[in-house]
């Protein structure tokens, strides 16, 4: 009597192993295609963005263990973005949205879900998702109004951080009350170009009065940026300890938040 042997598939369905990651591992595996599409290794793109080559794999793989901060991170995709001509703001978006977390387990000596009812929840976990996006998008479009997009709960405590400095220093001069309601602060116009020399590594965005993004990018020690625009000059900087401003070749005494963080506004009419 002959016994036959058969072998059981345990493997992952593809479409349930997207479902399982993250949005920062869907974010990294977008990187990852770009930059392979590229034909560039980590250490090529690391070099032409000037940043460290570990951060290359960090981000691809979702797990950033040595960047300082999400904002930091999000300056990198779009750096990445921008040079691997990727959708910059979809990979935005995605990384704003929660994480669902689908568990797969092997089906052998477990009982098995009706086909339909697997559908269904996918459905349901799509239809999520898609509603998450569509809010995200309404919600982006509403704040197109304010100053400066910032993460929330940073731009939340810089405003509140940043509101305490200028009543502190009578150099700070604030805006009328709807702008300082915002924690924007308002130093004395000294000419028109604005200069930033970088001492170590630094995020940095830069919005003239168009509010058109003259720079928003992660520069590194030894970098010198100057900018021309139309004043007043809106500043989100990560690290002020890391940065010099010279505004009509005038030297910018700045003020960070506990986390040296700033965000300030630099030629306004008095």
């Amino acid at each position: 009597m002959s016994i036959k042997s058969t072998s059981v598939n345990t493997a992952a369905n593809p479409e349930q192993e997207a479902l399982s990651d993250t949005p920062r591992q869907r974010v990294g595996k977008a990187l990852l295609a770009g930059r392979e599409k590229a034909d560039l290794s980590p250490a090529q793109l690391a070099d032409e963005l000037r940043m460290p080559h570990e951060y290359i794999s960090e981000l691809e793989s979702g797990n950033y263990q040595s960047i300082r901060s999400l904002m930091f991170a999000r300056g990198y995709i779009r750096s990445c973005a921008q040079r691997l001509n990727l959708d910059t703001d979809g990979l935005l978006v995605q990384l704003e949205q929660p994480e669902v977390i689908v568990q797969i387990h092997s089906s052998v000596g477990k009982p098995r879900f009706p086909v339909k009812m697997k559908w269904q929840a996918a459905v349901v976990v799509l239809s999520l998702l898609i509603g998450l996006l569509v809010f995200t998008v309404i919600k982006s479009s509403e704040d197109q109004d304010s100053t400066i997009p910032t993460d929330e709960s940073l731009s939340t405590q810089i405003d509140d951080e940043m509101a305490a400095i200028a009543m502190d220093d009578p150099g700070l001069l604030p805006f009328g009350q709807d702008e300082m309601e915002t924690g924007d602060i308002q130093l004395a116009p000294i000419g028109d170009d604005l200069l930033l020399r970088f001492t170590g590594d630094c995020w940095v965005e830069v919005q003239d009065r168009a509010q058109r993004i003259l720079i928003a990018d992660n520069k590194m020690a030894g970098d010198e940026v100057l900018l021309s625009g139309e004043p007043p000059y809106r500043l989100v900087i990560g690290d002020v300890a890391m940065v010099e401003v010279f505004f009509g070749g005038k030297l910018v005494l700045l003020k960070g938040t506990e986390n040296n963080s700033a965000k300030v506004t630099i030629g306004a009419e008095s």
